[in-house]
Formats: C-alpha cells, structure tokens, sequence
C-alpha cells in the first residue's frame, strides 16, 4: 500500500523507483537523483531535489552516483530476467468452485 508515502509523505521502504515506457526500463531514481538511459546507454543524471523540470544534465560531473544508480538498473533488470513468467500461463489451474 503505497498510499502514506503519496499523501503523508511517508518515507518509502524502498531504495529505488523504475521508470518503464511499455516493457523498456527507462530510468531509475534513488533519493534525489535520477538516471535516465536510452537502450543500454546511460543518457542523463538529475538532482530532482534541485531541478524538478529535469534541466541540467549532471553525468558527467557525478560518475559515483551514475554508478550507483546504474547498479540498481542492473539488479532490477536481473531480477526481471529470473524471475519471468508469461502472461496469463497457468500450469494446472484449479476451477474456480461456484
């Protein structure tokens, strides 16, 4: 239930929030910064905390936190990849009682 962290501003038990466009993870944020990628290439790093319209591109000046960040796509993407299931499978399935 992510409900207290959007309306009371609870703090999240989670390190890190994808960005997906379909089935293409697009970018990660972490804390106050956000790394975004194009494909496999890392295309852009934000300070949200700073910059919430996402104007000034940091990559180059932060290669420890384009790391990390990087890092956590990663293991996001292998999580992914091991633990893939196809879409409405479902190895005998047990009917539903009326």
């Amino acid at each position: 239930d992510i409900w207290p962290v959007l309306s009371q501003h609870a703090e999240t038990p989670h390190e890190a929030f994808f960005y997906h466009t379909g089935n293409n993870l697009q970018a990660v944020r972490s804390g106050d910064w956000k790394l975004h990628r194009k494909g496999n290439k890392l295309t852009a790093l934000y300070n949200l905390k700073a910059d919430i319209a996402e104007k000034n591109n940091l990559i180059k000046k932060h290669p420890e936190i384009v790391k990390r960040l990087n890092g956590h796509l990663k293991s996001f993407e292998k999580n992914i990849a091991e633990n893939n299931r196809s879409a409405a499978f479902v190895e005998n399935p047990v009917p539903l009682s009326k």
